[in-house]
């Protein structure tokens, strides 16, 4: 019995863990605008996407290559949540 507990617990956290990131997804490509008033930027893909207040359009260029992870908010906004530029 105690074995089927621990073999209950391993897999709830095994399958617990994946779920955590369902809602979070990935996006990449160049920046083609960057409204700072908005503090929103498009990629060449003409996706929009909202930064939040813990990042700075301000280091970001026009022409920069971009890995993104993003949320999206429930009214359908795409908000960014990690930006690394990679070129």
């Amino acid at each position: 019995m105690r074995m089927f507990k621990r073999l209950v617990a391993v897999l709830a956290v095994t399958v617990a863990l994946p779920l955590s990131h369902a809602f979070a997804d990935e996006g990449s490509g160049t920046i083609v605008e960057i409204d700072p008033d908005a503090k929103s930027i498009v990629l060449d893909d003409d996706t929009v996407y909202v930064l939040p207040d813990t990042i700075d359009p301000e280091g970001l260029n026009i022409g920069d290559v971009v890995m993104l992870t993003y949320e999206q908010a429930d009214n359908g906004t795409l908000v960014v949540t990690n930006i690394e530029v990679e070129n």
